[in-house]
């Protein structure tokens, strides 16, 4: 199977918001992964936290895969929300809670081997994965949609 990407809620808003600062930049990411047959997940945790505010119906679930939040994923994440627990004050853009959803994600793509990527904007997120990437907690890799698409990451 080919290595996929796991798209977190901020994803989802920003590509389905015409209004959104980085709907056209999300759109380029989302095409780009669909033009490279990328699997595209979609974890449970951030399905719930899109339907806080958006509609099952309104996200493109023909082309997510649904990955349910498991034993595995939870027993990951508690290690995971522990160190950056841990780390809170040290690190910059940490947020000073640890936010139990961001934790989870990267405890789902760490855990699926399937998973190679995670497709956020989130700077709470990508802090909680500097940290964790450089302790060799996690391996997967972060895909910043605040920055310009660049194909060569997903070589």
């Amino acid at each position: 199977m080919a290595e996929g990407i796991l798209l977190d809620t901020n994803f989802l808003i920003r590509l389905l918001n015409p209004n959104d600062r980085l709907h056209t930049q999300t759109r380029e990411f989302y095409a780009f992964f669909l033009q490279r047959g990328l699997p595209i997940w979609l974890s449970t945790v951030a399905l719930a936290e899109y339907c806080v505010r958006g509609r099952m119906d309104e996200l493109p679930l023909r082309h997510l895969r649904i990955l349910p939040f498991n034993v595995s994923h939870a027993v990951l994440a508690g290690r995971l929300a522990a160190r950056v627990f841990q780390a809170r004050e040290q690190v910059e853009n940490l947020p000073r809670r640890v936010i139990a959803n961001d934790v989870k994600l990267l405890a789902q793509a760490e855990e699926e081997s399937s998973i190679r990527w995670l497709a956020t904007s989130d700077e709470g997120l990508i802090a909680m994965h500097g940290l964790l990437q450089q302790e060799g907690l996690v391996r997967l890799e972060i895909i910043d949609i605040n920055q310009p698409l660049n194909p060569a990451q997903f070589a």
